[in-house]
């Protein structure tokens, strides 16, 4: 699984709207789907660099406000995901 990404915020001076939508799918030990307990706990950092839709959701979006590197990672029943960076420039 990919947790390093770059996406470029304009092409050809054109500034484009970008849109990132996480999809959260808990697995147990052995990697099939489960069933959880509670509600997903979303980190995004540094937040003043997106605007956050859906955070208490399985499926938040972020839509990238500036250049910049973020991080997500999300807390679930206890346990933590694996953190994703993404970079718009």
């Amino acid at each position: 699984m990919r947790k390093d990404v770059r996406i470029g915020l304009s092409i050809g001076g054109v500034l484009l709207a970008v849109l990132i939508v996480y999809l959260l799918v808990p697995k147990d030990a052995n990697n099939n789907p489960t069933q959880t307990q509670g509600s997903p706990n979303w980190s995004f950092s540094p937040g003043g660099l997106v605007d956050v839709g859906n955070p208490n959701d399985f499926t938040p979006t972020v839509t990238a406000k500036s250049p910049g590197t973020l991080s997500a990672w999300v807390v679930i029943d206890g346990v933590t995901s694996n953190t994703v960076n993404i970079t718009f420039y």
